[in-house]
């Protein structure tokens, strides 16, 4: 069988962008008055972000939720790989 395409999903397989959605997520709440524990966050990832800022309180989750969208193209070099031989693929 030959296939003709190949779909793969590298995010949280080779790549590890939860680290960095959890920090901003975190950050955005803070700057609204919620604190809680960066691992908090890190056990939600996966679920969307209105839904993690709503269950901790966050009021303003839209202006988080837009200021992170900008942040989190800002600081995409700190996305890191799972395995260090990823990045001689990339």
């Amino acid at each position: 069988m030959k296939y003709q395409n190949i779909l793969f999903d590298i995010d949280n397989t080779l790549i590890n962008s939860a680290d960095l959605i959890a920090k901003l997520l975190k950050e955005g709440a803070v700057r609204e008055g919620v604190d809680m524990p960066i691992e908090e966050y890190r056990k939600r990832i996966g679920q969307l972000g209105e839904m993690i800022l709503r269950e901790f309180g966050v009021q303003n989750w839209q202006n988080v939720l837009a200021r992170y969208l900008i942040e989190f193209n800002e600081n995409m070099n700190e996305i890191t790989y799972f395995v260090e031989s990823v990045k001689y693929l990339v």
